[in-house]
């Protein structure tokens, strides 16, 4: 691992090294991306079955909803949690904004069995869309309540499970497991008891216009924002920050076809897994700390035993910055608006490039073909 030294500088994209050009790919999986995201778009008047202020039982509105669905509209205010909150199909739960109405996670959950299976059988979730289609958070913020601090984030040593001793916050905050064309739009989920959002074996996810801030839990396999197993997820204007990482990993279903657009992470990027295959990275921000000793994109992790991932995971007008040495190399990616880079297949060492060009751009501005 490269150690940081207390002299830093913050490096143009421009200036990181690319590794060698590879063939130019005879095309992009366009067609695939092209299908990302709730089939049709997230719907747009829905009709409201409810109406809901905080001393009402959110579980007993959604169980009491009609068969075809709706809104339950919730009025601003905050709503308080102890239990796993589920949605069923159909049903949209809408706030008035995440300033006004908030979620608050009173849950309590000890460490899963296996921290790399964020699924209900292994981990707790504060709002679960388990099955589901047609289903969606709007309009609200999501935060998980601790007796102690709010989550620090100074030094490399956040990175680490049970801060302050306490052992029972690890919870998901929203987890999607097995849904279809559902959706989270417009909503903040702040300090997370463990990972702020899990997409597990779903299909057709929008997540739109979304800020991850903060998670208690830090250490290897908690508080990241992951797609697992998840096809065709598009996810636009999203901002994380004050997490673990942003994590792509295929395992029993691959993780492909996902697109990314306008997003920003302030903390480092992961794709594991041959079944990872066809991500696009499209006009993103990656920028890591100084404090913070990884590289900004990992394919893989031969140390943690993360296999790499599989072809054409692209990134497109992306910049990749963080604060480096004087006198360190700095890692690798590029903001070159005429080529197309490609995630390598396999792990790289320290400071090595994680891309290599996969040909020019095309004339548009984008690779999405017209939606």
């Amino acid at each position: 691992m490269i150690r940081l030294r207390p002299a830093f500088r913050l490096w143009p994209a421009l200036l990181f090294a690319v590794g060698a050009a590879a063939a130019p790919a005879a095309g992009y999986p366009a067609a695939e991306w092209s299908r990302a995201g709730v089939s049709g778009g997230i719907p747009a008047g829905l009709a409201v079955v409810s109406r809901a202020t905080p001393e009402d039982d959110l579980q007993a509105l959604i169980d009491a909803a009609p068969a075809t669905g709706g809104v339950i509209a919730l009025s601003a205010g905050r709503y308080r949690l102890e239990t796993t909150l589920r949605l069923r199909t159909g049903i949209v739960l809408r706030g008035t904004g995440p300033l006004t109405t908030i979620i608050e996670l009173a849950l309590r959950s000890d460490r899963p069995a296996d921290l790399r299976d964020p699924r209900p059988g292994e981990w707790t979730a504060g709002l679960l869309l388990s099955e589901v289609e047609r289903a969606g958070l709007m309009n609200l913020a999501v935060v998980f309540v601790s007796s102690g601090p709010p989550p620090d984030l100074t030094s490399s040593q956040a990175f680490a499970d049970n801060p302050g001793r306490q052992t029972d916050l690890h919870v998901v905050s929203i987890l999607l497991d097995r849904a279809a064309n559902s959706w989270v739009a417009n909503c903040v989920i702040k300090n997370s008891g463990s990972h702020p959002l899990v997409v597990a074996e779903s299909r057709h996810i929008t997540l739109e216009n979304l800020e991850l801030n903060g998670a208690h839990n830090r250490g290897p396999g908690s508080g990241s924002l992951a797609l697992v197993g998840s096809e065709a997820v598009l996810v636009t204007d999203l901002q994380a920050r004050a997490i673990n990482s942003v994590v792509l990993q295929s395992g029993a279903a691959p993780c492909r076809g996902n697109v990314f657009l306008h997003a920003r992470f302030e903390t480092d990027l992961r794709l594991h897994g041959a079944g990872t295959a066809a991500n696009l990275f499209e006009n993103c921000v990656i920028t890591i700390p100084a404090w913070l000793n990884r590289p900004p994109l990992s394919p893989g992790n031969a140390r943690a035993r993360e296999a790499p991932p599989g072809p054409d995971n692209l990134l497109h007008l992306c910049t990749v910055t963080r604060h480096f040495p004087v006198d360190r190399r700095v890692f690798s990616l590029a903001a070159d608006p005429s080529k197309i880079y490609r995630v390598v297949d396999h792990p790289v060492r320290d400071g090595a490039s994680p891309v290599v060009i996969a040909g020019p751009a095309p004339d548009a501005p984008s690779l999405l073909p017209a939606r």
